[in-house]
C-alpha cells in the first residue's frame, strides 16, 4: 500500500481505528506491511494514543505552532521502544519482520513523526486539506511544495469540479 497522505505517521492519523482488527488491518496494509499480527484492545488503545499525539503535533506544525508538550513526550516514549527488526529469509530471500509487535510498529510511527516534526523543512510541508469538508492532515511531498489537497484524485478533483460548475453558471 502506498502512503495515503504522504507519511507513515499521518497515515495512522487518517485511519479510523475502532477495533483491534482495524489496527491489524492497517499494520498489514501500511507501508510497514506487518502481516498476521494479532492486536489486543490494550494495543489498540496504545496505537490510538500515538495517533492522537501525531495528530496534535502535525496540527500544530500545519498552524506553524509548537507541538503540545504532552504529545512530544508520548512520541518520545513510543520512539524509545525497540523498532521493528528486519529479516531476510536466507533461502527464499523474502523480506519480513523478526518477531513483529504493535509496540515496535508504533515505535516506527513515532520515529517518523519525530523526524517530520523535528525538521523545519519537513514541518513546513505538513498541511491540512483545503477542502472544507475534509481538512485531513497530509504531508506535501510534491517537488514545489504547493499542494493544497490531501489527495489530488479525491479532494482536488472535487474542488476543480465545483470551480468548473461555478464558472459555467
Amino acid at each position: 500500500m502506498t502512503n495515503l497522505v504522504g507519511r507513515l505517521s499521518l497515515d495512522l492519523v487518517a485511519t479510523e481505528l475502532r477495533t483491534p482488527d482495524d489496527l491489524a488491518g492497517w499494520l498489514a496494509e501500511s507501508a510497514l506491511e506487518v502481516e498476521d499480527l494479532h492486536c489486543t484492545p490494550r494495543e489498540l488503545a496504545s496505537a490510538r494514543r500515538v495517533a492522537n499525539a501525531v495528530q496534535a503535533g502535525a496540527l500544530a506544525a500545519a498552524r506553524n505552532r509548537r507541538p503540545p508538550d504532552d504529545a512530544v513526550r508520548l512520541l518520545n516514549r513510543a520512539a524509545a521502544l525497540p523498532p521493528l527488526t528486519p529479516r531476510l529469509d536466507p533461502d527464499t530471500r523474502d523480506f519480513s519482520w523478526h518477531k513483529p509487535s504493535v509496540a515496535a510498529a508504533m515505535s516506527e510511527v513515532a520515529r517518523d513523526a519525530l523526524a517530520m516534526l523535528g525538521d523545519p523543512e519537513q514541518r513546513r510541508r505538513v498541511r491540512t486539506c483545503a477542502n472544507p469538508e475534509c481538512e485531513r492532515l497530509f504531508y506535501d511531498d510534491s517537488r514545489p511544495g504547493h499542494r493544497r489537497w490531501c489527495s489530488p484524485e479525491r479532494c482536488g478533483d472535487q474542488a476543480r469540479a465545483r470551480a468548473d460548475r461555478a464558472r459555467k453558471k
